[in-house]
């Protein structure tokens, strides 16, 4: 499969305005994305441009810092290049030999799948929808975490299909297909050797280096929670610096509507603090998808980061979800697990990036 193909990239674009002309730059590969001064530079092959965001750089910038994102040009047009992305646990160098046995060629002839109930047919199928082989030092395939904790038990991803790998009498074991639409976990990325073999004839699994990688990435999560901690840290910062641009906006009562969902209108009085709040939240170009939480006193940024997410036992946990405008005050859409909490009666509007 061709990288452009894996179906987990974001679904929202960024968009960035280069100097110059991209035309020659080539939608559905890879860039490198840096962050230089009040701007980025991206480098496709020889290709270089120096480009600002056309809308915001805090989740960019906090995607850039990963520094395990991949980054992929779903459109050139003029000097606009528009980047999609996927964002990883981790990038490892690792080879993989996964054995595929009867029973997987006998399913993907009984799904007509294939043509032919055929091993090689199979191998070429498996190969075709799982490993992207356009990339440097060898092929690249996503993994996903082990499945419901079991031992030895791990996820791989494709394009529409995820197959479940087995650790097996000292090989790794394909051991089942599935068709997924919906979006993957969090995943990881292989690149090396990464094939398919005819299970009568497997290898044995990789080396004791290349097996501790795979338990690294998989299991042990070391590397797992080293990465979320940096990115909430980031995270937070960002959120930070944004509601300190942003300030807040008071509200006088909340009141709650009719509707499938249950969602609450926040009164404001004062139409300039509407006006001026709503212009802030232009200008920042935050999108609907960012949450905020209601609370009765207006932001300490000085405080750690835990109390303001309510992991303080002595603080009561603020109602979180998304927003919309409307002409005398915001309308209020809380997350699906916080349907059954009240927003405060009066208090103020805070700003934290969505998660």
């Amino acid at each position: 499969m061709q990288l452009k193909d894996f179906p987990h990239f974001s679904r929202e674009a960024l968009w960035f305005d280069c100097s110059d002309s991209v035309a020659g730059w080539q939608s559905g590969d890879t860039v490198e994305l840096y962050k230089q001064d009040d701007g980025y530079l991206i480098r496709q092959a020889d290709r270089v441009c120096y480009a600002t965001a056309v809308r915001s750089g805090v989740r960019i910038d906090i995607l850039i810092s990963q520094g395990s994102t991949i980054w992929l040009v779903s459109q050139n047009q003029g000097s606009t290049l528009q980047i999609q992305w996927l964002e990883l646990v981790e990038q490892m160098q690792m080879d993989l030999d996964i054995a595929v046995d009867e029973k997987i060629v006998d399913y993907l002839a009984s799904r007509k799948e294939i043509s032919l109930s055929k091993m090689n047919t199979a191998l070429e199928w498996l190969g075709s929808h799982f490993i992207v082989s356009t990339v440097q030092n060898g092929s690249q395939i996503f993994l996903g975490s082990y499945e419901n904790s079991l031992k030895d038990v791990f996820l791989i991803f494709g394009t529409g299909w995820r197959a479940t790998i087995k650790r097996s009498q000292n090989i790794l074991l394909l051991q089942a297909l599935t068709q997924v639409s919906s979006e993957a976990p969090k995943l990881s990325s292989a690149i090396g050797k990464i094939v398919f073999h005819d299970a009568s004839v497997a290898s044995l699994l990789q080396s004791t280096e290349q097996k501790a990688k795979l338990e690294t990435a998989l299991r042990d999560n070391g590397s797992y929670l080293q990465q979320w901690q940096l990115y909430g840290q980031l995270e937070w910062e960002a959120s930070k610096r944004i509601a300190q641009k942003l300030g807040s906006l008071r509200y006088s009562n909340a009141t709650a509507l009719d509707g499938e969902q249950l969602e609450w209108f926040l009164n404001v009085e004062e139409p300039s603090e509407l006006k001026e709040f709503r212009e802030g939240w232009r200008l920042l170009e935050l999108p609907s998808t960012t949450y905020v939480e209601l609370g009765k006193q207006a932001q300490d940024f000085d405080v750690e980061e835990d109390d303001i997410n309510g992991n303080s036992s002595s603080k009561e946990r603020p109602l979180r979800g998304h927003i919309h405008f409307e002409k005398n005050g915001i309308k209020l859409t809380p997350n699906q697990d916080r349907r059954n909490e009240r927003p405060p009666k009066a208090g103020v509007h805070l700003l934290l990036t969505g998660r």
